[in-house]
């Protein structure tokens, strides 16, 4: 799995999302590692999330409200870490074997209150097929990515509002 991690250092994806209340969006998940992520919603949402400089920004185009958080407290901060790794810095506080899937949830070692991130693969062939994130607060974001592209060459400036 961290090879795995290791080598996706570009990944395009549609995406379906689920949020602790239950709304479900969808919308494009464009990863650069290190350090770069951003989600682009759909419309009727009015939200994109990017990830760079050490810094998740959500933004909300109806109110022109933008949150921030730093990367090194979310746990998208592990995934997008120039080299992901599943020891350490990083614990592993569960693994679960599926027919055809691998599921790892993983926290950070210093401060596991600051979320989780749960991976799901398939297999026997390892492809990452869906996340969820927990915050510090427990609240439980999946998203489940379809049309994946690793390897895909992005444009840096869709890293920036």
């Amino acid at each position: 799995m961290q090879a795995y991690l290791n080598s996706l250092q570009t990944l395009q994806a549609r995406f379906e999302q689920v949020s602790p209340n239950g709304t479900m969006n969808v919308g494009t998940l464009w990863m650069q590692r290190p350090g770069h992520l951003r989600l682009q919603y759909a419309p009727p949402s009015p939200l994109t999330l990017i990830a760079a400089n050490g810094t998740v920004l959500l933004y909300d185009a109806s109110t022109e409200a933008t949150t921030t958080v730093p990367l090194s407290r979310s746990p998208l901060g592990i995934l997008l870490s120039d080299q992901v790794t599943l020891s350490g810095p990083v614990t592993v506080t569960g693994v679960r074997r599926l027919p055809g899937q691998l599921q790892v949830s993983i926290v950070r070692t210093a401060d596991p209150s600051q979320g989780s991130l749960t991976l799901l693969f398939t297999e026997p062939v390892l492809s990452l097929r869906a996340l969820r994130i927990v915050d510090a607060h427990g609240q439980s974001t999946d998203f489940r990515l379809l049309q994946l592209h690793p390897g895909v060459n992005i444009d840096p400036s869709i890293f920036h509002l």
